[in-house]
């Protein structure tokens, strides 16, 4: 819809969303490389943190699927 009302709204948005990917995907590169000088306990914990997250993530977007909600 953006994109209909004005081009710059659309490359906007694209831009917006890119960026944040790229960003995001930075800092994710960060914290592990850190990690990784602070010993493997750390980068163990880290790896558990995402599965637990990506996990419950996944749970509720199933749950979401099957009711309809």
């Amino acid at each position: 819809m953006g994109w209909r009302e004005m081009r710059a709204n659309g490359v906007g948005f694209l831009t917006g969303f890119y960026l944040s990917i790229l960003l995001s995907l930075s800092a994710i590169i960060i914290v592990f490389g850190t990690a990784r000088q602070l010993g493997p306990k750390v980068n163990r914990a880290l790896i558990g943190i995402s599965v637990i997250a990506l996990f419950c993530f996944s749970m509720y977007q199933l749950w979401r699927g099957i009711t309809g909600t």
